[in-house]
């Protein structure tokens, strides 16, 4: 099992998120996500940085850990402005990058409400939200690949992870990524993850993983629900710091082997 940790860039000042992933690359976390968000919500006092711009900086400030979008919302950017940022990224950190992608959440939702606010219209339906991220996902294999001959080229092309909350995205994963994440308690965990067996037999590489609210007991592979979700396919856990994280609680984590 793998173990990833994500913050929340608007639960903390810059000095806190950075202090918390240079210490989860101390012990051994394999990868720092960080969230796709830029309005407050109308939480007061809430400032959120940018996706993209914080991982750029907690790439300078380290040097061993992955980095990863969890999940960059496909209809928030232009396509490729989404594989420049990515490119950026990958190259600060020296190929250290993986491309977290999700479809971006329903207009009436409170996600969805996040692009009425920066004044871009959501996409309505399910199957045009889907399309439109393997539309984003087909403009950054092109671009990552020298297509696009005036666009900046990755050192190496990052891996790409589906944010996926059904059987449908999951299977359109299998198509156009090197993996799935889920929400741990889905009530459709064992079915979605299961819709991916086969290709999984066919690409050992492919990455199933969950996220879940910071517990560090689950660090322990002896852990139940470990066990639990290794014995449907997971291989990777992030854990995420939703409200600010403790720095101290991350340097006393014993990362299993």
């Amino acid at each position: 099992m793998k173990y990833d940790i994500q913050i929340n860039q608007g639960a903390a000042d810059w000095k806190t998120l950075r202090d918390a992933v240079v210490a989860a690359e101390s012990v051994g976390f394999r990868t720092a996500w960080a969230l796709d968000h830029i309005s407050s919500f109308g939480r007061s006092g809430v400032s959120m940085l940018e996706c993209f711009t914080t991982l750029g900086a907690i790439a300078a400030s380290t040097s061993t850990i992955g980095l990863g979008s969890l999940v960059a919302n496909a209809q928030l950017r232009n396509h490729a402005l989404l594989a420049a940022s990515a490119t950026s990224v990958q190259n600060i950190s020296g190929g250290r990058f993986t491309l977290g992608i999700g479809a971006g959440a329903a207009p009436a939702s409170r996600w969805g409400a996040e692009l009425s606010e920066l004044g871009l219209p959501p996409i309505g339906s399910v199957a045009s939200r889907h399309a439109n991220m393997e539309k984003a996902l087909s403009t950054c294999r092109a671009q990552w690949s020298g297509g696009a001959a005036n666009m900046p080229r990755p050192v190496t092309a990052p891996r790409v992870i589906v944010g996926v909350n059904s059987v449908e995205l999951a299977l359109l994963a299998t198509r156009c990524a090197d993996g799935i994440n889920i929400r741990a308690d889905h009530p459709q965990l064992e079915q979605i993850i299961g819709a991916t067996t086969s290709h999984r037999s066919e690409h050992p590489d492919w990455e199933v993983s969950v996220w879940t609210p910071w517990d560090p007991q689950l660090v322990n592979l002896e852990h139940v629900r470990i066990r639990a979700w290794e014995s449907i396919g997971v291989n990777a856990v992030a854990l995420v710091h939703f409200k600010a994280p403790n720095v101290s609680e991350i340097e006393g984590v014993e990362i299993a082997q």
